[in-house]
């Protein structure tokens, strides 16, 4: 689209910026940051004819008013709502968010953000845990989803790709300088303020907020022992009163060296210049900065400094600061005294302070910053998308010839897989911004529930040591140490934070921000919010892709892999486990009348159920010919592994010394020694099982013949007295005769003779 009467094309669409986190006064450096991109920003945009839009808090409307005079001001109030429909309602070219994080995630214009440190991701003990979690859940994702990361520091550019793993050609450093007022002559009016508070002559001075990183403890113990040889030394803080500065101040107290600590309270930045001045050194010990403007205040001022060899103050610092072990009172303290005692070191750190000073200019940074964000409104043209294949009206593999199994699914008669009778429609596997969907927030606090299975507090628990494990098992046999991972679908985040320990590169993706959400802050792992299409900077980039339990979900398996395979390496590995039927040919009344386990997974969520041979075909189809397929850990269940290339065997001789070289690692074949001692006792206990078994069946055969022999040892006995009973009866008569006669009385003798 031309502008009118110059015949040169020319973006009509204005740029966005959201600074609905803007408070004057309580963004630390980030405040110097805005206070010089903004207003360039909005004399750019407004010298192209078009009118930058900011979107802020009600009560910054004015405070932002004196930084884009010429901007449209959207007061919004605490969501990111108004921000997304305000967006829907007007286009812009792109969406500026420089307070740390794309907000709105799912905007549907290009965003650009800029982010000074990842310090959560070093020292996450120094957060609230509300605030970590919100770090966590929405860093990763924004520094992604975005076209251009801006921030502060080549450390910060380093750190953002260790820990997110982008590609360091998508971040753009700027170089940030002082404030023109430290580069000016200190003015009378803040000599006169510096007079009135009558500090002592000789001071160090500090101008951080009271956060812990800042380290104030240690610069305190610093000064007890550097008072013990110079007892006229002071310290100088000024900073806001939020975070409190009671803390540091009754620490001073305890060290009693209460009385050569000055707090200042907030100090206008004019009235810094003459604090800089009169100072014997800054000393800037802090723990951790994307940047550390105060170096680069001092310098301009003429101040020697002292600076922490932490983060990114060597960088900013170079050859002009004296550096210390932020960790180390006795270090501080030696550096202190080496300014009190030589001049000539100071005097020289001046010089080179002076000297780096000169080499840094807010014009340059800004002209960096604008080309970037112009370069993300406007990318270079891409190539025009594959065509998507149309959704199969049948089986996945085109047929539409079927016959009944269940009352819910149908075989295919082509590849024997089993689909939904009646499919649901395209919408089914969608989300939407609010987390509404079958696949939403209810499928995990709901649906879940409603059909017997565990929580998600609850999973995250008992899959690391079971399924989690018996995964890795996998993977460390097929892809080597170092690879980057993506794993779809991956519910709670256990499995990446078990990949994540054993060395991997490992990201999550899942379909709910909410679960996306959970896996973030109960495992401090990197999870995207799908589609996977959110991210094209991704394509071609990992090494592996993990599906655990997914594929059925697909309501076109075919297009949705073709779809996740554009972001997997042409030699990467897919690694698949989903429920198998695994004899095709049974019907569903046998299934049921052996209460086969496969039975469960009979769900309306599971499209389509394959069988091994279907499962091949599907990959053999999308260019996956080497195809392993592997024991699975529950019998209802397939898990292979697939490459377009030669699969490669890794075994442990060679992965397990790799794991012990790392902490994490060894965590991680700790769990897969347990796995392997837990299989051993199962294993030594289902052979016991068999003995007990065999035995039991032996003695049962024993117990069968001794109650055979018992049996006719008892038809014996039974016999016996019958034969006895009958030959006692045909006894009976002559015993009773032979008991007659004798019985009768003898004749006598006479008679005998007569």
């Amino acid at each position: 689209m031309q502008t009118k009467g110059t015949g040169m094309e020319r973006p009509i669409d204005p740029i966005a910026v959201n600074l609905r986190s803007f408070v004057k006064g309580a963004i630390g450096g980030l405040e110097e940051v805005v206070a010089h991109l903004i207003p360039a920003l909005d004399r750019h945009e407004s010298g192209q004819g078009r009118k930058l839009l900011v979107f802020c808090q009600p009560n910054q409307e004015d405070n932002v008013r004196q930084i884009a005079s010429s901007a449209e001001i959207v007061s919004i109030q605490n969501t990111p709502e108004g921000i997304r429909s305000h967006l829907m309602e007007t286009p812009h070219r792109l969406l500026f968010c420089p307070l740390m994080v794309l907000e709105p995630i799912d905007s549907s214009i290009p965003g650009a953000i800029l982010i000074p440190d990842l310090q959560h991701e070093y020292f996450p003990q120094y957060f609230a845990p509300g605030v970590l979690r919100w770090r966590r859940a929405n860093f990763w994702p924004s520094v992604v989803r975005a076209r251009i990361v801006l921030t502060i520091s080549e450390f910060t550019r380093t750190t953002i790709v260790e820990k997110y793993g982008i590609s360091p050609d998508k971040i753009v450093v700027l170089d940030l300088d002082a404030a023109r007022t430290f580069k000016l002559p200190c003015t009378p009016r803040a000599e006169a303020a510096f007079r009135e508070f009558r500090l002592p002559a000789a001071y160090f001075f500090y101008p951080a907020n009271f956060w812990p990183h800042k380290n104030h403890a240690n610069l305190l113990r610093a000064l007890q022992i550097l008072r013990k040889t110079n007892p006229e030394v002071a310290l100088v803080l000024t900073g806001s009163e939020v975070p409190d500065p009671a803390p540091v101040l009754r620490m001073a107290a305890d060290l009693g060296i209460a009385d050569a600590v000055r707090y200042l309270g907030h100090v206008d930045r004019e009235i810094l210049v003459p604090l800089y001045q009169h100072a014997l050194g800054l000393s800037f010990v802090s723990q951790f900065e994307g940047c550390g403007l105060p170096i680069l205040e001092a310098f301009n001022c003429g101040t020697p400094v002292i600076a922490s060899r932490a983060a990114s103050c060597p960088e900013i610092a170079g050859d002009a600061g004296l550096f210390v072990d932020s960790a180390q009172p006795g270090e501080i303290a030696a550096a202190m005294f080496q300014f009190v005692r030589d001049d000539a070191l100071r005097e020289e750190l001046k010089r080179r302070g002076k000297l780096r000073a000169a080499d840094r200019s807010w014009e340059r940074t800004i002209a960096v910053a604008l080309q970037a964000l112009e370069a993300a409104a406007n990318p270079p043209r891409l190539a025009a998308p594959t065509p998507q294949r149309a959704r199969p009206a049948g089986c996945w593999c085109g047929a539409t010839d079927s016959e009944p199994f269940s009352p819910e699914y149908v075989r295919c008669k082509s590849c024997l897989t089993l689909y939904l009778s009646s499919p649901p429609a395209d919408e089914f596997t969608r989300v939407d911004e609010f987390d509404r969907g079958f696949y939403g927030v209810d499928y995990w606090l709901s649906h879940q529930k409603n059909v017997h299975d565990p929580p998600r507090e609850e999973r995250a628990r008992t899959d690391l040591p079971e399924r989690n494990v018996y995964w890795l098992s996998h993977l460390l046999r097929r892809v080597p140490l170092g690879k980057r991972v993506l794993e779809i679908g991956c519910a709670h985040g256990s499995f990446v934070a078990l990949m994540r320990q054993a060395g991997y590169d490992a990201v999550g993706l899942e379909m709910s921000t909410t679960i996306a959400a959970f896996a973030q802050a109960t495992f401090d792992v990197p999870v995207l919010v799908a589609p996977i299409d959110r991210y094209p900077e991704l394509r071609g980039s990992f090494d592996a892709i993990v599906a655990m339990d997914v594929i059925e979900h697909f309501l076109d398996p075919i297009a949705e892999l073709c779809r996740y395979l554009e972001f997997l390496s042409p030699e990467g590995a897919l690694i698949i486990q989903t429920p198998c039927f695994r004899n095709p040919a049974r019907s569903w009344e046998e299934l049921k009348r052996v209460g086969d386990a496969f039975l469960a997974q009979s769900k309306p969520e599971h499209i389509f159920l394959l069988n091994e041979d279907s499962l091949r075909r599907l990959l053999n189809q999308i260019g996956f010919n080497e195809v392993a397929v592997l024991p699975a850990l529950y019998s209802y269940d397939q898990f292979v592994v697939a490459s377009r290339q030669k699969l490669i065997a890794i075994e442990p001789e060679e992965y397990e010394p790799k794991l012990m070289e790392i902490p994490k690692g060894r965590m991680a074949l700790a769990l897969l020694d347990g796995s392997t001692l837990c299989n051993i006792y199962r294993k030594a206990a289902e052979e016991r099982l068999m003995a007990l078994n065999a035995a039991t069946v032996e003695c049962t055969v024993l117990r069968k013949a001794a109650d055979e022999r018992l049996t006719a040892l008892n038809a014996v006995t039974a016999a016996y007295h019958l034969v006895r009973k009958a030959i006692e009866e045909r006894r009976a008569p002559h015993r009773q005769g032979r008991r007659e006669n004798e019985e009768k009385p003898a004749r006598p003798a006479a008679d005998t003779v007569k």
